[in-house]
């Protein structure tokens, strides 16, 4: 799993310059669409992407945008029609809700069926079978490009939409899967936590009372890390906020 997905330089770009490189997630029947090497139909193509899987596009004049993942194709780079371009900033809440909660589903789904692999071995050893071991490698492999494709650029823009909607379902989708992919040295998952706590205090709180005492201790420990490592918010608010959520923590625990 790689943990960072396209080059810090990259980011950087993303972020100064809003209006012309922006996520996006492709608009097409087919559920796929070709990337080409040059921006014409007549182009050779360079590879695809697929449905829910996410990549920066850099705004062009005229139809052809360019792809800018190195993810996504060798070298970082591509064409795609502009038709086929559907930017995440400009999603509605309804069809930002369905995209998250595919992906999530889609990534949780092969979390726990690793899980369940593992424990398999780990229970009855003397059974676990070469084809089992075969299932387990490829379904690794699965979660490592559904997360560099699709769930840890969701994560990136999963603050803002659940900042604007309080969102409890969508909440509790991220906990599930951070109970179930503790394993994870990723830190996107518990920056998003991070940053949604500091902007909905109040309401994240309560979804997490909601929680079991031990998956409760979880999403505790990644929050408080994601509330630290957010250095773009003062570190007395910071300090503030980690005490908020220490009491929290403390007085569930004395019911």
């Amino acid at each position: 799993m790689r943990v960072v997905l396209i080059p810090f330089l990259l980011i950087a770009a993303t972020s100064v310059n809003a209006q012309t490189h922006q996520w996006a997630v492709i608009e097409d029947a087919d559920h796929f669409t070709n990337i080409r090497q040059a921006p014409s139909a007549n182009a050779p193509v360079v590879d695809s992407i697929g449905e829910n899987q996410f990549f920066v596009v850099e705004k062009k004049r005229g139809d052809w945008w360019k792809v800018l993942n190195q993810s996504i194709t060798p070298d970082g780079s591509g064409y795609i029609h502009k038709s086929r371009v559907r930017l995440i900033n400009q999603l509605p809440d309804t069809a930002a809700q369905r995209l998250l909660r595919k992906v999530f589903g889609g990534y949780q789904r092969l979390v726990s069926l690793r899980n369940d692999i593992n424990e398999r071995r780990e229970n009855t050893p003397d059974k676990f079978t070469a084809e089992d071991n075969a299932l387990l490698l490829k379904t690794s492999q699965s979660i490592s490009d559904t997360y560099d494709n699709s769930y840890e650029p969701a994560l990136r823009f999963l603050p803002k939409y659940l900042c604007r909607t309080n969102d409890d379902r969508i909440l509790q989708d991220l906990f599930r899967i951070m109970v179930a992919d503790t394993g994870s040295a990723s830190e996107t998952p518990g920056d998003a936590l991070g940053e949604c706590y500091i902007c909905q205090p109040e309401w994240f709180l309560k979804q997490l009372r909601t929680l079991p005492s031990e998956e409760r201790n979880i999403i505790f420990k990644q929050t408080q890390f994601g509330l630290e490592n957010n250095m773009e918010v003062a570190a007395d608010k910071r300090a503030a906020l980690s005490e908020m959520l220490n009491v929290e923590m403390v007085r569930k625990q004395s019911q």
